[in-house]
């Protein structure tokens, strides 16, 4: 099950609420950030997954993105 908030990290990853308006797919978060925890359980139920950041990121940033799952889930 996810908060309220969680559900907000996935809309803000995307881009807003309105799946025909989505423009974008990305968290960017270091150690330490305050919505780390919360990046965490949402990979641990299949709604994001962090992927290899690109060279521009810092080397300690994680980059998440929202699945297929985490698509489908806000869109219904």
């Amino acid at each position: 099950m996810t908060t309220k908030y969680q559900r907000f990290l996935l809309e803000h990853s995307l881009g807003g609420k309105d799946p025909k308006k989505w423009y974008r797919n990305h968290f960017v978060a270091s150690p330490g950030h305050t919505d780390l925890t919360d990046l965490r359980e949402l990979e641990k139920v299949g709604l994001m997954k962090q992927i290899k950041a690109p060279a521009f990121c810092d080397a300690d940033s994680m980059l998440f993105v929202v699945t297929d799952d985490g698509k489908k889930f806000l869109s219904g």
